[in-house]
């Protein structure tokens, strides 16, 4: 049996980046990643991102991306961190 997932929607607000005040994002999980999506204005210009996050017992890894709606988004950063 393959694995489950499941898709909810959120809330990003963050006045001093974006436009709107408040933008909707859509949030995936299938196991132990998590991949979270969406959109916003910032100085009259749309944007798009997708953060994926990956989550072990061992392990943590954020991935941002970043870029144009419709277009492939460029890596903007990464966070890793590991159990001690």
């Amino acid at each position: 049996m393959g694995q489950q997932s499941s898709k909810e929607h959120g809330i990003w607000c963050d006045a001093v980046i974006n436009d709107e005040g408040c933008s909707g994002f859509d949030v995936s999980l299938a196991g132990q990643t998590i991949v979270r999506s969406g959109q916003w204005e910032f100085q009259a210009r749309l944007q798009a991102w997708r953060e994926i996050l990956t989550v072990t017992k061992e392990t943590m890894t954020q991935t941002l991306f970043i870029g144009d709606p419709g277009k492939d988004l460029k890596l903007a950063s990464t966070i890793q961190g590991t159990k001690r």
